[in-house]
């Protein structure tokens, strides 16, 4: 039996193929098919990875007859020109892990060119080294026969760090691209200097270079800074690549150093240049770390980098500017944060956010313990992320323009602020937001005026002060010592309370409070090297003996019952009670009792 099919079905089977076949194609272009990310060259080793992607004993699978050193074969374009990708590995000393550094190798039809010289390598000159790896690859052909005509190459960096530029001496008899803004004191003689732009310098020859012709292939120059002041990429739109250095970042970018606002500049930037080109490539230099931790799991699966992870970027360092967006600790050290949006996430610091004297957002706030030990489960995690990941509270370290930071913590029936800060606007809206709906408190631990600046801002419930003329006059609640602030239950359901310590300073009563479930001790103003807090004129003024023994006599009350400790000025996610206690005088540890605490 023949069966009829109306028209406005068939036109409804068509859509619906079209619709599937367009579907279907998406993850394969997300992929990037014009590139074979792990297409070992014929004759080199592959690497070896542990469970959370970084790679394991010297790097290699098996023995390695090129030492240090495998490839890839990424790509060929319609012209016959070869795109390599080449690891470098060095061991961690006293770590079972292998450090990588990638440089890539591009075919032109005059030349070649190799970004980047990676880590100082051990090699046997003419057999495993740089030069003779590079050598090999351009002199033969994919299925391992020799060319008649191999290329020979030149050699561009994209930023002065030692991981980058570490074989540049081995390249002495041909042209070095070196950055024009991070150009040595001793360059020697074969560097030429390069920047976005080109035109007149101080360093080489006097002029600065922006692109380099490998005959038929053209690569152009992109300026990223601050990861050094002149870090480069290097397009080749032709083919649809960038080469990116650290300036981006490969799992993610690490901008201690700052300023953020110069990153974010630099972000955009990129996304312009990057905008004809949907389908670009883009190609870090520690390429392994697309696949570590969390980059390594769902929904990412180790994705190589492309327009998006330059897009997502930009989006990030925006919220986080516009404080939209809240970091985490991140391992690197105690004054790292991370933060994260889709593909993109970066290493960052608060105080390092604004160029000196640069007006921006006046409120950033970090969120604490965060989940970076969930995030990166297998990777090693040492004692202060330890120590952090063990808290059940929930905590804001919000820190404002002038420096200051406040601790906003929230329980189960109400939230405390810690700290108001120097007073900049906007702090009431930006303390709602984190807070929520919860009742808001405020406790001020002493006369300092950075600890009471915004207090004007805020509506809150009750002020809690050590003593009744700490806000001169405000009305305020006086918390006695070893009485508790009860905010109700903490993330684990366990009760979450705050133990109120003080003692005299500088005449000055001086509040401190204790969470000793979490072994949390937030300490205010009252340890920092900074001018004594103002005195009404009937204030005496104490002795150094007195004020230490009013110290000592707090330490007594406290020592042993904390993990980390949390300052006004502090911008650190961790700081150890053995840190804290040594910035203390030697007086007052002598009293208070010797030895280290927890």
């Amino acid at each position: 039996m023949r069966v009829r099919i109306c028209f406005a079905s068939r036109l409804w089977i068509r859509v619906f193929a079209t619709v599937a076949a367009i579907c279907f194609c998406f993850p394969v272009a997300a992929q990037n098919p014009r590139i074979e990310y792990y297409r070992l060259v014929k004759g080199f080793v592959a690497e070896s990875k542990n469970s959370y992607g970084m790679a394991q004993g010297t790097g290699f699978a098996s023995p390695n007859r090129w030492g240090q050193y495998t490839a890839y074969l990424m790509a060929i374009n319609p012209q016959g020109q070869r795109t390599f990708r080449i690891e470098h590995y060095l061991p961690n000393p006293n770590r079972p892990t292998a450090q990588g550094s990638t440089m890539y190798l591009l075919e032109g039809s005059s030349r070649a060119l190799l970004i980047d010289t990676a880590n100082p390598a051990k090699f046997t000159l003419g057999v495993n080294d740089l030069k003779t790896v590079v050598r090999y690859l351009l002199a033969h052909n994919d299925d391992g026969t020799p060319r008649a005509h191999p290329l020979d190459f030149v050699v561009a960096n994209t930023h002065n760090h030692p991981d980058h530029i570490g074989e540049n001496s081995l390249m002495s008899d041909r042209t070095v691209f070196y950055m024009d803004l991070d150009w040595p004191e001793q360059a020697p003689p074969n560097y030429v200097p390069i920047r976005e732009g080109g035109g007149p310098t101080n360093h080489g020859n006097g002029i600065a270079v922006s692109e380099i012709d490998l005959g038929n292939r053209l690569i152009s120059v992109v300026a990223i800074p601050p990861h050094t002041a002149g870090s480069t990429g290097y397009l080749d739109a032709e083919n649809r690549m960038l080469f990116t250095g650290d300036a981006i970042g490969s799992a993610w970018p690490y901008l201690q150093w700052g300023p953020l606002t110069v990153f974010q500049q630099s972000i955009h930037h990129l996304e312009e240049v990057t905008r004809p080109y949907p389908d670009i490539a883009v190609f870090p230099a520690h390429f392994y770390q697309i696949a570590v931790w969390s980059r390594g799991r769902a929904p990412l699966n180790g994705r190589p980098l492309d327009r998006q992870y330059i897009t997502d970027m930009a989006a990030l360092v925006d919220e986080l500017l516009a404080g939209k967006t809240f970091g985490e600790p991140f391992m690197s050290s105690p004054e790292a944060f991370w933060a994260k949006r889709d593909t993109a996430q970066m290493v960052y610091t608060l105080p390092n956010l604004y160029r000196p004297g640069e007006a921006g957002f006046a409120y950033h706030a970090v969120h604490l313990p965060g989940n970076f030990k969930r995030d990166s489960f297998g990777a090693p995690v040492e004692k202060p992320l330890e120590t952090v990941s063990r808290f059940e509270a929930d905590f804001y370290l919000v820190r404002d323009n002038a420096g200051e930071s406040l601790f906003l913590l929230r329980g189960s029936t109400s939230a405390l602020l810690i700290g108001t800060g120097g007073g900049e606007p906007g702090l009431a809206a930006f303390i709602r937001s984190l807070a929520g709906d919860l009742p808001l408190d405020v406790a001020v631990l002493d006369r300092d005026p950075r600890q009471a600046g915004g207090l004007a801002q805020l509506n809150p419930r009750h002020v809690y002060v050590a003593a009744a003329d700490v806000l001169n006059g405000v009305p305020a609640t006086v918390i006695a010592d070893g009485a508790s602030i009860d905010l109700g239950l903490d993330s684990a359901g366990k009760p979450f309370t705050l133990e109120a310590a003080s003692f005299q300073a500088d005449g000055v009563a001086n509040l401190t409070l204790l969470n000793p479930a979490d072994r949390v001790l937030f300490a205010g103003n009252a340890f920092e090297k900074r001018d004594a807090p103002p005195r009404t004129p009937v204030t005496p003024i104490p002795t150094p003996e007195e004020d230490n023994a009013a110290r000592a006599a707090w330490l007594s009350k406290v020592k042993g019952r904390f993990d980390s400790v949390y300052l006004a000025t502090n911008a650190r996610w961790y700081n150890s009670p053995e840190i804290f206690e040594a910035t203390l005088s030697p007086a007052m540890l002598n009293k208070g009792g010797s030895g280290k605490t927890r």
